[in-house]
């Protein structure tokens, strides 16, 4: 039996991704100093639909037509629209703190971000279904009675008319931001909001870097390695991501010093066990070695201030 290396390959970085989304989702949860910021909230919920995502792709290249390529076709669809809709709120957020408004995500956000992306992955059901073909993921495939103009249609309706749509977006955005900042900001303010945007800014390149090649297989033709290699790269968005949030918010200092915390109550606890279990055992061991500590330190002291005769 001949393995399918790309195949394999989504799984393994699909994996990856599953494993560093969960990261930064457990770091939210965990340390305050990152969940408090209202600029970082839309992070978050990116890294839950991304997470979803390579949860999806985890099943690499299924049987045409079982449970494992629809869930494939399905789930990464709407969560990867959901992750990109999420990018665009991150870029809201950004242009937000540079206008001085209050950044608030509300119900309406999340609604789009969640709803929308449900509803365009089921309409293609309506005369296509999800499958693959020519080695690839699962994604739109025709029926025996879908029209000529439905595959073409339902990948830019379902995908990416609203992939490459956030992008531009997210890249007006971009422009305007540093505009604002080199023109309308003091030197004091500008030194300000540059390290909140270096901090946003590498999300949506992610985005152009894991779906540029997709864009073209899917939509064109699918073309061997190409389409091998576009496939596999669309599965270390997550990872891609995790790196990003990791380096720009310098997250290992945050989970070292949680580290480091929890080994030092954990070491209270163990001496307040031996304490319960010993009882007056332990307080007399206490007692005697603070005591030979204490006569140790007297006649220290006594030898250093002891006078030297030369004589």
């Amino acid at each position: 039996m001949s393995i399918n290396y790309q195949s394999l390959l989504m799984t393994i970085f699909s994996v990856l991704s599953a494993l560093g989304t969960l990261s930064i989702i457990i770091s939210f949860l965990l340390f305050n100093s990152i969940k408090s910021k209202k600029s970082y909230e839309p992070i978050f919920y990116y890294a839950i639909a991304t997470f979803l995502t390579s949860i999806g792709s985890t099943v690499g290249i299924p049987r045409d037509g079982s449970i494992a390529c629809w869930f494939e076709g399905i789930v990464t669809n709407i969560f990867t629209l959901s992750s990109i809709a999420w990018i665009l709120v991150i870029n809201y957020a950004m242009y937000s703190i540079l206008c001085n408004k209050q950044f608030i995500i509300s119900y309406r956000i999340h609604l789009l971000c969640w709803t929308l992306p449900i509803i365009v992955t089921l309409l293609p059901l309506i005369n296509t279904r999800y499958g693959t073909v020519d080695n690839n993921w699962c994604f739109i495939v025709e029926k025996s009675n879908s029209p000529n103009w439905a595959i073409a249609f339902w990948i830019w309706i379902s995908f990416y008319a609203w992939t490459w749509s956030i992008i531009i977006i997210d890249i007006v955005i971009y422009i305007i931001g540093y505009r604002m900042i080199y023109t309308q900001l003091s030197e004091l303010n500008r030194s300000h909001f540059i390290p909140i945007i270096t901090k946003l800014q590498y999300y949506p390149l992610i985005i152009i870097i894991c779906w540029v090649i997709p864009t073209f297989t899917d939509a064109l033709s699918h073309i061997g390695y190409i389409t091998m290699i576009g496939n596999v790269v669309a599965c270390t968005q997550g990872l891609l991501s995790t790196l990003v949030f990791w380096y720009t918010l310098n997250i290992r200092s945050y989970w070292v010093s949680y580290i480091t915390r929890g080994e030092s109550q954990i070491s209270v606890k163990r001496m307040s066990l031996l304490k319960s279990i010993l009882g007056d055992e332990m307080s007399r061991l206490e007692s005697n070695y603070n005591r030979v500590t204490i006569r140790r330190n007297i006649v220290s002291v006594s030898i250093q201030v002891k006078p030297y005769n030369d004589d």
